[in-house]
């Protein structure tokens, strides 16, 4: 930092404050920095003013006076030595003070109205040494300190969720993706649509064994007797009465077996009937 000097032999103290510009953004708080150092002994009295001097009129923001100090040498802190009284001008009582350490100015809730020059001077045993900083307050003042936004920030351990109408994707870091998909209704198709074919298949291959069988025992009895090769047969009820599983683990033998020989059976039926009437005749 650039420091501008102002040196009195005559009561030999050193006034310091920066030559750069201070900037900050509006409602913040802004320190002008300033220094007072003495090689001798502190004066009885003194006073250090801060001053506005942007606008059509110079403007007294803080007065501080010193009384009756008793250091004894320029290295004692002097505000531990003198009484001090302290003056603040309408207009700034609640946003000006003076810093606890040195002769700084602090300015509180910072406005644009705010920017521009301001002076320090402080005055002891007649002698009177100045010194100006300039202060920015905007919004696009480029700050000597970080600007952090409102983010939150995930270690990559953390589960990050992104989820769409229907799927839910979960990454576990990045090196290890997983991703989990979730039907609308939540409703597992594969295995019950199996199970309605197998079912629904069984149930017609049953209907259509008793249809045949119907079908079959309605033909065959028909003629009670047929002639068949030059004798009298007599068909009995009980020969094509279908029968029935005994176990359910049968279901499938029992249907393959009947449904297979059904056209034969009817077959059987009609070419008895053929020779029955060829004989009658």
């Amino acid at each position: 930092m650039d420091l501008l000097n102002r040196t009195c032999s005559a009561s030999a103290f050193l006034l310091t404050a920066p030559k750069s510009s201070i900037a900050v953004p509006p409602g913040g708080t802004a320190l002008l920095p300033a220094s007072v150092n003495f090689s001798a002994s502190v004066p009885e009295y003194f006073q250090v003013r801060w001053y506005f001097l942007t606008g059509p009129h110079i403007r007294l923001i803080l007065l501080v006076k010193a009384d009756n100090c008793q250091a004894q040498n320029g290295s004692q802190y002097w505000k531990d030595f003198c009484e001090i009284s302290i003056w603040k001008t309408s207009g700034y009582e609640h946003r000006v003070e003076l810093s606890s350490e040195d002769v700084s100015l602090v300015l509180w809730d910072t406005r644009a109205e705010d920017s521009g020059t301001y002076s320090v001077t402080f005055l002891a045993l007649g002698v009177k040494s100045s010194a100006n900083i300039s202060l920015t307050v905007s919004n696009e003042t480029s700050y000597n300190y970080d600007v952090t936004p409102d983010m939150q920030f995930l270690d990559d351990d953390q589960r990050k969720t992104l989820q769409t109408n229907n799927v839910t994707r979960i990454i576990v870091g990045e090196d290890a993706p997983m991703s989990l998909v979730k039907v609308a209704d939540e409703t597992d198709y594969g295995m019950s649509s199996i199970i309605r074919l197998t079912l629904g298949g069984l149930i017609l291959c049953l209907l259509a064994l008793i249809l045949g069988e119907h079908i079959s025992f309605t033909y065959c009895t028909a003629g009670k007797t047929a002639s068949w090769g030059g004798r009298e047969t007599t068909l009995n009820q009980a020969t094509v009465e279908p029968t029935a599983p005994s176990r359910l683990d049968d279901t499938s033998v029992f249907l393959g077996r009947h449904c297979s020989d059904l056209p034969i059976t009817i077959n059987s039926c009609r070419k008895r009937r053929e020779a029955a009437s060829i004989d009658q005749s």
